[in-house]
């Protein structure tokens, strides 16, 4: 695949053309899983084959380390795996996410990874042409997703973003989705965009990966109803993580928090001024694409009798 190892398994694409870009607000967006070439072994082990298969792939790969879990979990799974890396951690002028870069650095000094710190103008950035031409043709409507896209394109090695994750929903029946977003799809795009070989999707960077992680214990039984308080994943998630890696809980970041929300609407102004017919069509643009918990682990085993193994 041009500009990124992301596999072909998982593909994004509009009007059902695997890979391609939207062209118009009124495009329909899709997902499609294809299936496992193998039976996948523990979340633990297919995260530690994601970082081998990465490292062979480069021999300057450098992770996008925040303050959350997701590329904490990513950092330790290059490290157990034996695989080199080092670290980019941004920071935005006059510490807006300063909370943010200080859990990054806990994560990286503990790791005794090697690290830069790329220091952003956010504002300056948002109003610039480089952010407007990334705005306009990958359809970006949220103004937070657009610094990674400056990250992304400043790192002069490998990049590998801590994204991807399966996110589940529960619906008001019981039933649960594996839910995938358009948003979370850009910094995909992106690389392909500026022809970069890199990973924006570090937890879905194979299928046997994501079967894993829906076939693990603590979202099986999510799944089940037995956690029947929870509508959605995301603190399942964190206990996945606690059981195969050595994390502790931690509220997920964005790196926003600090931006005042008249601020953050100011961007976001910013960004409906390049794409007005995005905001005005939004329910075609917003809309999530979704499949039944059940019906994504079908898609995802491999084309043999899964029975075997056990």
């Amino acid at each position: 695949m041009e500009g990124s190892l992301n596999t072909e398994y998982l593909q994004y694409g509009t009007n059902n053309n695997p890979f391609r870009l939207r062209k118009s607000a009124s495009d329909r967006w899709f997902t499609n899983h294809l299936a496992c070439s193998r039976i996948p072994n523990s979340f633990f082990k297919e995260c530690l084959n994601a970082a081998k298969t990465i490292s062979l792939k480069s021999s300057s790969t450098t992770l996008l380390i925040s303050g959350g879990l997701d590329s904490e979990v990513m950092a330790r799974s290059f490290i157990l795996a034996g695989a080199s890396c080092t670290a980019a951690i941004m920071a935005f002028k006059n510490g807006l996410n300063q909370h943010d870069v200080d859990l990054a650095l806990n994560t990286v000094k503990e790791l005794n990874l090697s690290y830069r710190i790329y220091e952003l103008d956010l504002f300056e950035f948002i109003h610039s042409k480089e952010a407007a031409h990334y705005a306009q043709n990958l359809w970006v409507r949220v103004p937070w997703v657009l610094p990674h896209m400056w990250l992304l394109n400043k790192i002069d090695g490998f990049p590998v973003m801590g994204c991807g994750d399966c996110y589940l929903e529960k619906d008001a029946d019981g039933h649960w989705h594996l839910i995938e977003r358009e948003q979370f799809a850009t910094w995909f795009y992106f690389l392909r965009l500026i022809k970069k070989p890199g990973v924006s999707h570090f937890f879905s960077l194979t299928a046997e990966q994501r079967l894993s992680f829906l076939l693990d214990p603590e979202i099986q039984n999510l799944c089940l109803n037995k956690k029947s308080y929870q509508t959605n994943s995301t603190y399942t998630k964190y206990t996945v993580y606690a059981n195969h890696f050595a994390v502790n809980f931690r509220p997920k970041l964005h790196g926003f928090e600090n931006i005042r929300l008249e601020t953050h609407d100011d961007l976001t102004a910013r960004l409906q001024t390049l794409h007005p017919d995005l905001y005005a069509n939004e329910k075609a643009y917003g809309s999530i694409f979704k499949i039944r918990y059940q019906e994504a682990i079908e898609a995802l085993k491999p084309r043999v009798a899964y029975d075997e193994k056990n």
